[in-house]
């Protein structure tokens, strides 16, 4: 199984996507062929236990900051 990764992008507004991949090069790359809008800021692979917790639904999607904020209340 891939591991999940948290990209966080900001153009005109913040975006993250959670991205799976084997790498963090790899999952900038997906994200940015998925054409995720703007600027890479920063990224970090979820351990195992929290990216269990991640719907599957919002994996490999940009997620607004309001959906992003709401899944990290999740996952906590």
């Amino acid at each position: 199984m891939s591991k999940l990764f948290w990209l966080v992008f900001k153009g005109d507004s913040l975006s993250v996507i959670i991205q799976p991949a084997g790498s963090i090069i790899a999952a900038r790359m997906r994200a940015m062929l998925a054409n995720v809008p703007g600027e890479f800021q920063e990224g970090y692979e979820l351990d195992d236990k929290t990216a269990r917790k991640v719907p599957k639904a919002q994996v490999g999607k940009p997620l607004s900051r309001k959906q992003a904020n709401a899944l990290l209340k999740k996952l906590r």
